[in-house]
């Protein structure tokens, strides 16, 4: 099963050329990092070793002139202690969060076909559905808004971090088919980018080859 194990604390928003995410506590070797960081800058990000941007990332925004971007990174094997550190050239407005997701094994990307969203000016936002391949998959929600509103959940979703720009949301041990769509409010109207997608149980298997003994035939 799928699930949310841990948040970190976040960042707080402010102008940075660093984002030092805590690890959430009580990781186990085997949980998957995730970090979403919301960020106005251009500038390419440095990750920690390990961390992959995810396919999907940047979604990028209208803010701070369309520098404003919300990005996402995982690791399958990230460290337990201490922070996860993010860093890039020139200082910007940045804010983020983590959180560790425990019941996931494999290689790869580990996350299925997701759905996005970017709207200006708004008081809610909406999801397109997702498929969960199989029951006890995942289903991870990032989301980031251009000021520091409470983001009120969608049915079925639980939120783990909401904090400055940032939130995060699952649902763990999903029912296999859709998710239908997922809609959000926000304490106020704003700017949003959001990203909704599985995370099946195993990803990346391999193939394995099985020879069979030649069959042997005796003559009398």
């Amino acid at each position: 099963m799928v699930a949310f194990r841990s948040a970190s604390t976040g960042v707080a928003g402010a102008s940075s050329t660093t984002a030092q995410v805590p690890v959430p506590g009580s990781g186990v070797s085997g949980d998957m990092g995730v970090v979403v960081l919301y960020i106005e800058t251009t500038a390419a990000v440095t990750k920690p070793s390990g961390w992959v941007e995810a396919t999907g990332s940047p979604l990028i925004a209208n803010e701070a002139g369309g520098s404003g971007r919300m990005r996402w990174f995982y690791s399958l094997s990230p460290v337990l202690s201490g922070t996860w550190d993010f860093s890039w050239t020139g200082s910007a407005w940045r804010s983020g969060g983590g959180v560790l997701i425990s019941g996931r094994t494999g290689a790869g990307d580990p996350f299925g076909t997701g759905s996005t969203v970017e709207n200006a000016a708004s008081s809610t936002f909406t999801l397109p559905a997702v498929t969960v391949a199989t029951t006890g998959d995942g289903v991870l929600v990032l989301a980031t808004s251009n000021a520091t509103h409470d983001i009120t959940n969608s049915a079925g979703v639980t939120e783990r971090y909401d904090a400055d720009e940032v939130y995060i949301g699952m649902i763990d041990n999903a029912t296999a088919g859709s998710t239908g769509t997922k809609l959000f409010s926000n304490s106020a109207s704003s700017d949003h980018h959001a990203w909704m997608a599985p995370i099946p149980a195993t990803t990346g298997g391999t193939n394995a080859t099985v020879t069979f003994p030649q069959s042997i035939r005796i003559h009398p």
